[in-house]
């Protein structure tokens, strides 16, 4: 959830200029991207997301949108690394906005083909939505015991747990 509060076309800009910086299988670069701004475009866009999967029936209120999402598309015969070129490409922007204190959220966007007909992205599909904005709620990461499931705590704020180091080093040559 976010607060209505504009973004500064300069950073909004900025992102997209770090991440196309992103590591790049081969240094193909197959990935493009879109940056939406207007507020009837957001609201086309936001009514075609899912969003908090995990929390359904999960709602946000209108003013507690993303005020700018940035998309990635590409064209799939271009790289036979798509899936880690639009990995690379997430994580890059993401790290990026949250240099500049704005929250994101990444999303898979559900129905490619409807979006791409939507913005007339002649070419290029859609395959991922990254929200941004000032965030309206907390985030906390705790370390997972029994679940990963992210939850709502007693303040609406979300709490994420994070397998622990221990749980994802497998190996180490380390002494």
């Amino acid at each position: 959830k976010f607060k209505q509060i504009p973004l500064e076309k300069g950073t909004l800009l900025e992102l997209i200029r770090l991440g196309r910086l992103y590591s790049s299988a081969m240094n193909a670069q197959p990935i493009r991207f879109a940056l939406i701004t207007e507020q009837e475009n957001r609201d086309a866009l936001f009514s075609t997301l899912n969003w908090a999967m995990r929390l359904h029936p999960y709602k946000i209120e209108e003013n507690e949108r993303p005020m700018a999402y940035i998309l990635l598309l590409g064209k799939e015969e271009e790289s036979s690394f798509f899936d880690f070129d639009s990995g690379s490409a997430a994580a890059t922007v993401m790290l990026a906005a949250s240099g500049f204190e704005i929250e994101n959220c990444c999303l898979k966007i559900p129905n490619p083909k409807a979006v791409a007909d939507l913005f007339h992205f002649e070419g290029y599909i859609p395959y991922y939505a990254i929200a941004l904005g000032k965030g309206k709620v907390e985030s906390s990461i705790i370390d997972a015991t029994d679940s990963i499931s992210y939850y709502l705590d007693e303040n609406e704020n979300f709490v994420v747990p994070k397998r622990t180091e221990k749980d994802v080093l497998i190996y180490s040559d380390m002494e």
